[in-house]
């Protein structure tokens, strides 16, 4: 019996022990947690007329370039300009002269052919036609081998015109004059300020009527073609501005829009429109260059800018009404690169959530970041404009 005293006795006094302990323990609080409010960046709406910037990519192109075509043919004479690839030169140059030793002596035969007509005339003008004398003497007169033909004088009635005629006059005055043209020919004169992209003259060489010798590519007046979406065209209007810029390009220059093209190329979808640019240093623009073009489009009423990245779903941004995220659809009347611009689905004054949210949830806790600086929670709906700082 005593064995099983001490045990009982050694439970009673655990039992016993442990009650006490138990009664000496505090209770500890419990706290209910409390809800996260996400600090997120915002702006204000201010709807305003906006012009969208309009950023295209494009190819710099001459406006003219020509190949060089003798109308007649020669040896090329050696003077100190050489039509080479590479060369430039400005408007009015004498590029390259073909012999014009046969057309020069073929003018002043038909000069000469004139003179002896009109010496022939010219009695006969005295004694029958006094009036008409006096100025085809003096045309007879200011006739030269070297120079162009002056103007021929008109006859004042039938008789005259009959007398002239009879004489061949007209028809030796015409010759001439054809002859004249083509003298001309024989020195060919740059039509424009440029530089030469490909030859195939050197003096001495024979050169043909109608076969191309050089091309010319005109550097003072460049056009870039852009490719621009339907929606983009339609803010784009004739004469509007635009700045170029390139990578190589010390400062961007001004150009201007050109022309538009009216249809839609069926492959790339888009519309060509053309950017003029008055050319010239210090930035010039190279033929063939790529080159960046901004254009201020035409405004668009009650709009607002806003970064594309705020922009989920097409047309869907986040709101911040009392402190609570919400979720509106908008109307991008259009979508540039960076910037997305809203013409409709918000209101004045309302609270536009800016950054990329991860997880958000329609209706979550979140506190406005404005400038920096944090908001605190609105005293009024999404349309009121009051806001209160954080102590």
């Amino acid at each position: 019996m005593k064995r099983f005293i001490l045990p009982i006795l050694i439970l009673v006094i655990a039992i016993g022990a442990y009650i006490l302990l138990s009664s000496m323990k505090k209770e500890q609080k419990r706290h209910k947690p409390g809800q996260f409010t996400r600090a997120v960046a915002a702006r204000v709406v201010h709807p305003e007329i906006i012009n969208p910037t309009i950023k295209a990519m494009g190819r710099v192109r001459s406006c003219e370039v020509v190949e060089l075509t003798p109308e007649v043919s020669g040896i090329v004479l050696q003077q100190n300009f050489r039509l080479r690839k590479g060369d430039s030169f400005r408007k009015g140059r004498t590029l390259f002269k073909i012999d014009p030793r046969l057309a020069s002596n073929s003018y002043k035969t038909m000069i000469s052919d004139q003179q002896n007509a009109l010496a022939s005339l010219l009695p006969d003008l005295k004694s029958d036609i006094p009036d008409a004398f006096e100025r085809w003497n003096s045309f007879f007169t200011s006739l030269s081998h070297d120079q162009s033909l002056p103007p021929l004088p008109s006859a004042e009635n039938d008789r005259e015109k009959l007398f002239v005629s009879r004489f061949n006059i007209y028809k030796l005055y015409f010759l001439a004059k054809n002859q004249y043209v083509t003298l001309s020919k024989h020195t060919l004169k740059a039509p424009f300020t440029g530089t030469v992209s490909e030859s195939k003259i050197f003096p001495a060489s024979m050169v043909r009527a109608g076969v191309g010798v050089a091309t010319l590519v005109r550097t003072d007046n460049m056009e870039i073609e852009l490719p621009l979406t339907s929606v983009e065209a339609s803010f784009v209007k004739k004469g509007m501005a635009a700045m170029i810029a390139t990578d190589d390009m010390r400062e961007p220059i001004k150009g201007t829009v050109h022309r538009m093209g009216g249809n839609l190329d069926e492959r790339m979808q888009t519309v060509s429109v053309f950017v003029r640019v008055k050319n010239g240093s210090p930035n010039n623009l190279l033929d063939g260059a790529f080159a960046t073009v901004f254009l201020k489009g035409e405004p668009i009423t009650q709009a607002f800018a806003v970064a594309r990245k705020a922009v989920h779903d097409r047309n869907r941004v986040y709101t911040i009404n009392k402190g609570l995220l919400e979720e509106k659809e908008i109307t991008v009347a259009y979508n540039g690169i960076d910037t997305a611009y809203v013409s409709g689905g918000l209101n004045d004054l309302d609270t536009l959530v800016i950054e990329v949210l991860q997880d958000a949830v329609v209706g979550m806790a979140v506190q406005p970041v404005i400038d920096g600086k944090v908001i605190g929670s609105r005293k009024k709906g999404s349309g009121s404009g009051k806001t209160k700082s954080k102590e």
